[in-house]
């Protein structure tokens, strides 16, 4: 096997061994470029003291907590280069694996390609990804090249999948935006910081995946920059602590992938009475260069004797805790050397809390967000909406809220009142699901009225019959919530909890920062100007029943009964029916996200 040049793999007593690797990477002699330090299960951060701190306050320092869910940090999104096809693909078979899932690998290579392509115009992370492969352009696409369709399914339910849990998705599109690439560029150390007991299991593979692929990406970057023919000035080290899963290090890997642009160096809890666990045994065999830390008198051949020989193992039991003994992989013997004594432990809060940890049962579930949802009954996309929309009972909801909210009186060209309606209310919402499950339900023509506007104006208005408002009113209670937490927080325009009472709150703690100017702006005739085929690729991209988007696409072109004249409409939402508010925040969602990006203060809301 060929060894990762450059390459340490440590092994010894955990805090001890990490604390002889802190001292080795952060003395002045060594810090002569930048030092990453992936702080795998946040066991470094444990034992981190002034005896082994070295240089670190003495040089920039950039520490990312990966738990932390206030201020989260964002470290992956990939740029277009020549490195983004291995990088993205790698991170989707691993993805895959973790899973697991039954997606071909042409169906992974598609998404590669399709993300390398939408990296021209940007960079790219997993929220991306899942957005590129749901437009429908994409899906004609995958359709035309690809085998199978339901892949693609599959795929987005594994980027949906990733997303829900919420560290992943802060490592991808957390608001802290944070650039490796410039941090390596200067002599500095980046910590990163993942303790593991703050994840589920699953998510703490995927966060450790996106970081090493960020790292990946950004090492690649500063070789092409630094020095095309040949290695940086000063290499980047990069320091391994703990790392809990099995790694490749042959040449498809992607620590070997970088060994000729930065030093590579593990550090593994060593046990002589237990074997080494899969990721350290990786490490061990494929290393250049293997340091036992402390000696152990217990140092078992039987168990060790498959890369230790025997003569090793003797040494090894004769050294004590301020040895270290060094080999290469090249099956001849190492030498002994002295080292300083470790006197830093973990804190007593840690060691407490470990020990009461271990007497607990770790979740059997692979996602509490997923079993969370499902308990709740919640809303996916993708889901059998238009099954769950026929149901009388979400029908009887849709009555419930058009009941609270028409007038007793009133009614659509059907001359169907609210109270007439009720007076034969199940007899209806039978008629209404059967319609719907038989597909032959239609809407009927909505009833034009002219009603004044505060300024002076006239706004007209399409009034649905009661049937028609309870199907509706039904779909929007089904809708709402797969929508309304993707918009943005500065949006309070016919959204539920939100006004412009609230809006104006913003605006006024927007002066009290600072703010000097004020720009106020009407989206004129917004209902009336909204382009059918633009709003239903916004929908598509968040609904996946095909069912659903038809019903939707129906009531967009319902006719209008104005005057005894049926008025075909071709272009904007009538206003007046239930579903046109949200609608109407799905089309305006990517303006709003538009000036987030611009980092402009700004809010949203309607005037009536």
């Amino acid at each position: 096997m060929t060894k990762v040049p450059d390459s340490i793999c440590m092994l010894g007593h955990g805090p001890a061994v990490a604390d002889f690797a802190l001292r080795r990477i952060l003395r002045s002699k060594e810090c002569d470029g930048s030092v990453v330090i992936l702080d795998y299960q946040g066991r470094g951060a444990a034992i981190l003291h002034e005896s082994n701190a070295g240089n670190l306050p003495r040089r920039p320092l950039h520490w990312f907590d990966m738990a932390d869910r206030v201020r989260p940090v964002s470290l992956f999104h990939l740029r277009h280069s020549d490195h983004f096809a291995s990088v993205a693909g790698r991170l989707l078979v691993n993805l895959r694996n973790i899973l697991p899932s039954r997606i071909a690998d042409s169906t992974l290579q598609w998404a590669v390609q399709a993300a390398l392509q939408l990296s021209k115009e940007g960079t790219v992370g997993l929220g991306a990804m899942l957005k590129t492969a749901s437009d429908p352009a994409a899906r004609r696409w995958f359709l035309d090249t690809q085998t199978d369709p339901e892949d693609l399914g599959r795929l987005l339910q594994l980027l949906h999948w990733a997303l829900r849990f919420p560290a992943a998705y802060s490592a991808s599109e957390g608001n802290n935006r944070a650039d490796l690439a410039q941090n390596l560029k200067v002599p500095s150390t980046t910590w990163i910081e993942m303790p593991i007991e703050h994840f589920e299991r699953s998510e703490h593979r995927i966060v450790s995946l996106l970081v090493e692929a960020a790292l990946e990406d950004t090492l690649h970057g500063i070789s092409a920059e630094n020095n095309p023919a040949g290695k940086p000035k000063a290499m980047p080290k990069i320091l391994h602590l703990f790392p809990p899963y099995p790694v490749s290090l042959n040449g498809t890997g992607w620590i070997a992938g970088t060994a000729r642009v930065a030093r590579h160096v593990a550090v593994h809890a060593f046990d002589p009475r237990r074997p080494l666990n899969t990721a350290a045994s990786a490490w061990a065999g494929g290393a250049e260069q293997v340091w036992i830390v402390g000696g152990s008198r217990n140092l078992s051949s039987e168990i060790h004797g498959k890369w230790l020989i025997p003569e090793e193992v003797e040494r090894i039991r004769s050294m004590d805790r301020r040895c270290a003994y060094i080999r290469g992989n090249t099956g001849s013997m190492g030498a002994v050397t002295r080292i300083a004594d470790s006197a830093v432990s973990p804190p007593e809060s840690h060691r407490i809390r470990t020990r009461a940890a271990a007497k607990r049962r770790p979740i059997p579930l692979r996602q509490m967000g997923s079993a969370s949802g499902a308990s709740l009954r919640g809303v996916i996309p993708g889901e059998n909406l238009y099954g769950t929309l026929s149901s009388r009972e979400s029908l009887r909801n849709g009555w419930f809220k058009v009941h609270a909210t028409a007038r007793r009186s009133s009614h659509g060209i059907d001359n169907i009142t609210t109270v007439m309606f009720e007076e034969k209310l199940e007899e209806e919402l039978g008629r209404l699901s059967d319609d719907l499950r038989s597909r032959s339900y239609r809407c009927r023509p909505l009833k034009s009225m002219v009603i004044p506007k505060p300024d002076g104006g006239h706004r007209r208005l399409g009034i649905a019959c009661i049937r028609d408002r309870v199907v509706m009113s039904a779909c929007l209670l089904l809708l709402d919530p797969v929508f309304d937490p993707t918009f943005s927080h500065f949006s309070f325009g016919f959204r539920p909890h939100r006004n412009a009472h609230q809006a104006l709150a913003v605006t006024r703690s927007f002066i009290a920062t600072g703010a000097m100017w004020a720009v106020t702006a009407d989206i004129r005739k917004c209902f009336d100007c909204i382009d059918h085929d633009v709003l239903m690729n916004f929908v598509a991209k968040r609904i996946g029943d095909p069912a659903v988007l038809d019903l939707i696409r129906h009531w967009l072109i319902v006719d209008v009964l104005d005057f005894g004249d049926i008025i075909p409409t071709e272009v904007g939402v009538p206003q007046g029916e239930a579903m046109s508010p949200l609608l109407a925040n799905i089309y305006l969602d990517p303006l709003d996200k538009h000036f987030e990006r611009l980092g402009l203060h700004f809010v949203r809301y309607a005037d009536d």
